[in-house]
């Protein structure tokens, strides 16, 4: 675990964020959610949005004209979230990170846990710099219980306390299913399902006197079976489940549970997916990508940025009538109802 401390200048003060995002932040991390104009000048949109009880927030809209990341005339949204703390599994890379640095910027003060030290030290610092919040990272391996109870032990070792939990830790094997034995079948299990579940029930005593929020980054395979991913899909399916049934405990202790469903996302794990899957099929890694991309009538793969955009959201204020909900971000891709 390390901690970073605050930069020399304040919090408060405009920041300049990561070259992948716009290149200008105003005072008071009020990012976000952007909102036309009219709406608020008639009292309607962002003026509406407000919330009641414990999480109550009414957020602080203003017309920039002269922000280079948005348009002339949109209004931008705080989305009540400074002075929050978040703790984010797989937090050092593809959209734990992203998700990350978007609550950091939005004003929280972030724990990062992943596996590798490097890893968390490389974004743990990069974070810190761009956003002026507190990070802290913690190395461990959350496939085992005791892997899941040293992440908890430095939360609450550096912060005491917990608002927000992002549970997003997990990657699944593809490939031929009489290839994979068993072993593989609960490694898969071992982080993504049984982490989530270690990690809520943790935790939960904090986000219920918080009245927090936790949001479950899991994956259109639960809804989408397929031959080739049978333990990701399964696995996603399983986490889909506890957190629909998690977000019930919530309604009566005051946590807000949902579920997000990444597809496509530009990330290295996609990368290792599309090389497995490529040769599972006998193609080319180009090849297969124009094959997929046809045959599912995408514009485009995601970035982790778009996830992370409605992440944060869920876990604002703003969010609160938003509860038990399976969202997805990957441009359309999923067909099915339930």
């Amino acid at each position: 675990m390390r901690v970073r401390p605050l930069p020399a200048h304040d919090c408060d003060d405009d920041f300049t964020a990561p070259e992948e995002r716009q290149a200008h932040r105003p005072s008071q991390a009020t990012v976000g959610l952007m909102v036309p104009a009219w709406g608020a000048a008639q009292g309607q949109g962002v003026s509406a949005l407000t919330t009641s009880g414990a999480r109550d927030h009414t957020p602080e809209t203003r017309i920039d004209r002269a922000s280079p990341g948005g348009s002339k005339g949109e209004t931008e949204v705080d989305l009540g979230l400074g002075g929050k703390v978040a703790l984010v599994t797989g937090g050092s890379k593809g959209i734990g990170r992203a998700c990350a640095e978007r609550l950091a910027a939005e004003g929280c003060d972030v724990m990062l846990v992943a596996r590798t030290a490097a890893d968390l030290e490389e974004a743990a610092t990069a974070i810190a710099a761009a956003s002026g919040r507190r990070i802290e990272t913690c190395a461990t391996d959350l496939r085992s219980a005791q892997g899941c109870e040293a992440a908890v032990g430095a939360l609450k070792h550096a912060f005491g306390r917990l608002d927000i939990l992002v549970n997003n830790a997990g990657a699944t094997q593809s490939g031929d299913f009489f290839a994979l034995d068993d072993e593989v079948w609960q490694d898969g299990f071992a982080l993504k399902f049984y982490s989530y579940v270690r990690m809520s029930r943790a935790l939960w005593p904090l986000l219920k006197e918080a009245h927090g929020a936790v949001v479950d980054v899991i994956g259109g395979a639960s809804k989408t079976p397929n031959a080739n991913f049978m333990i990701g899909g399964a696995v996603n399916a399983a986490v889909t489940n506890f957190t629909k049934a998690l977000a019930e405990l919530g309604l009566r202790d005051g946590v807000t549970v949902n579920a997000v469903h990444p597809g496509m996302t530009v990330t290295g794990r996609l990368d290792t997916l599309l090389d497995q899957r490529a040769a599972t099929a006998g193609l080319i890694r180009a090849a297969f990508e124009k094959q997929e991309l046809a045959h599912s009538g995408l514009r485009r793969y995601g970035q982790p940025e778009d996830v992370a955009n409605l992440v944060a959201y869920l876990a604002s204020p703003l969010a609160e009538q938003v509860h038990g909900a399976d969202l997805f971000v990957d441009g359309g891709a999923t067909k099915t109802i339930l």
